[in-house]
């Protein structure tokens, strides 16, 4: 079946492409128009783009891969030169293939970095341009190159990460001075002040910096502060990324992490008074009734709940 939006699409494509292009409401109300032409629209960019690399480089740019997901998809940004589309025959014989474009000279290569944000409370899902998924927790900064989304960086916050694996092209997480490389396929990192946390649910990631690499496999964790070496600890997979789900539940987990997953799940600071830290908790604790009656936090956690400036406190009772 023919896409009857599909001459339109690749028409405006054209016109996007050109430098000069100016006409945005133009474009907004043709795809406020149908529905279905977004995504029309979205395959003539990127048949363009492939007809621009083969014209430019003799050869055939791999199609985008469409995932089906709820999550937000980061296209992967192919490394081709914009060339300025002086011309097009009509959209009719564009439609047919590409001989309706006439090129000059390209113009210049384009190299963004992209930052991603997470609001603080909420999580974020982003499905990168190479299958991986993230997921971040509230306050979180990612940045990367689209032309190289196998290489981010975790300014701040946590986010786990869930990766296509590929030997060839290992992915590799930028945070605090380290450099997280994924071995396996499943593992959290994270980044706050002075200091970084890695944690592997699935597989195994190594861990470079000027000291020599630490590998570290599934079911283990470990602490990098600069001047301090390496501490390695173990950590059960479920209770990895627990801050994503409504529902947290811990087996023999200490309150200092609960604290972080709440302090996560909640987008407030929940600290653990001295000598508290190291207290394990077995059970199940509900974000939304955590957030709404934190009475029944410290009944669970047997602790005395502090509200102290924007954040909460958990102390002896």
């Amino acid at each position: 079946m023919v896409d009857p939006n599909r001459a339109d699409a690749i028409a405006w494509a054209v016109r996007v492409a050109d430098p000069d292009f100016s006409d945005w409401e133009g474009l907004a109300r043709w795809l406020d128009g149908d529905a279905e032409r977004s995504d029309a629209y979205l395959r003539a960019t990127v048949m363009i783009d492939d007809a621009v690399a083969m014209l430019s480089s003799g050869t055939v740019a791999e199609p985008a891969e469409i995932l089906e997901t709820d999550a937000e998809i980061l296209p992967f940004e192919r490394p081709v030169r914009r060339w300025r589309l002086w011309a097009m025959a009509g959209a009719t014989a564009l439609a047919a293939g590409i001989s309706g474009i006439l090129l000059l000279a390209p113009e210049r290569e384009v190299r963004s970095i992209r930052v991603i944000d997470s609001v603080a409370g909420k999580t974020r899902h982003v499905v990168l341009g190479d299958g991986s998924h993230v997921e971040l927790a509230g306050g979180t900064r990612l940045s990367f190159d689209p032309l190289h989304p196998r290489q981010v960086t975790l300014a701040r916050g946590r986010a786990v990460f869930t990766v296509r694996h590929d030997d060839a092209e290992p992915f590799s997480v930028d945070a605090g001075g380290y450099r997280i490389v994924d071995v396996g396929t499943a593992f959290e990192v994270v980044q706050t002040a002075g200091k970084t946390d890695v944690a592997v649910a699935e597989g195994e990631v190594m861990v470079r910096s000027d000291a020599r690499p630490v590998m570290v496999k599934a079911g283990r964790g470990v602490l990098l502060q600069a001047g301090s070496a390496p501490r390695l600890f173990d950590v059960a997979p479920s209770s990895i990324g627990q801050w994503r789900k409504a529902q947290m539940t811990y087996r023999s987990a200490s309150l200092a992490l609960i604290a972080s997953d709440l302090s996560a799940a909640l987008g407030h600071p929940v600290a653990v008074g001295a000598g508290l830290e190291a207290r394990r908790f077995t059970g199940s604790l509900l974000v939304s009734t955590v957030r709404n009656r934190p009475e029944e936090l410290g009944d669970a956690l047997d602790v005395k709940v502090t509200e102290i400036g924007d954040g909460w406190t958990l102390s002896a009772r």
